[in-house]
């Protein structure tokens, strides 16, 4: 079997609906160590512009649809310090290239994203591919036949693991 696993933090988006924001916490967890992870209300407002703590006091429960990817880049280039870029939905070649290169492959389905952590081909079976999902709407991660997401993906956010100048 052959096996790609990050250790990527796996952090929920609670009940607020900010899966975005958990998946830029969990990739800038990735770079700089899980504890040097921004929170959440940190992310919120810093993209929304709203004063410090203002997320916990009185949190937005909008959701981002439409402008999730655009705002993901924004926090990840601030506040982790990292280039990303957008890519139409990935095969299990190009999340496999990506995961060998250390970068981070954020998934987008329609309404949601989350962040694939690993590649396993059981008996190097390219059928049989599962994919480790951090998905910040369940409590914890999970292993799922890379078949069973492909059709729902609609684009991809790489996050860069080599720190631009």
């Amino acid at each position: 079997m052959r096996t790609i696993e990050q250790r990527i933090p796996f952090i929920q988006q609670g009940d607020r609906p900010w899966c975005w924001a958990a998946c830029c916490a969990m990739s800038i967890g990735y770079i700089k160590a899980p504890r040097y992870a921004p929170s959440l209300a940190d992310i919120v407002e810093f993209v929304k512009m709203q004063p410090k703590g203002s997320c916990e006091a009185d949190p937005p429960t909008e959701s981002l649809e439409g402008s999730h990817l655009h705002c993901m880049r924004v926090a990840i280039a601030h506040l982790g310090r990292r280039q990303t870029s957008t890519a139409p939905p990935p095969s299990l070649a190009d999340l496999m290239a990506i995961m060998q290169a250390n970068d981070v492959a954020i998934l987008a389905v329609p309404g949601h994203v989350m962040v694939a952590s690993g590649v396993r081909l059981p008996g190097n079976s390219l059928p049989t591919a599962e994919v480790r999902i951090n998905d910040p709407a369940l409590p914890s991660p999970y292993w799922t036949r890379f078949s069973n997401i492909e059709p729902s993906l609609t684009n991809c956010l790489v996050m860069h693991v080599k720190k631009y100048a």
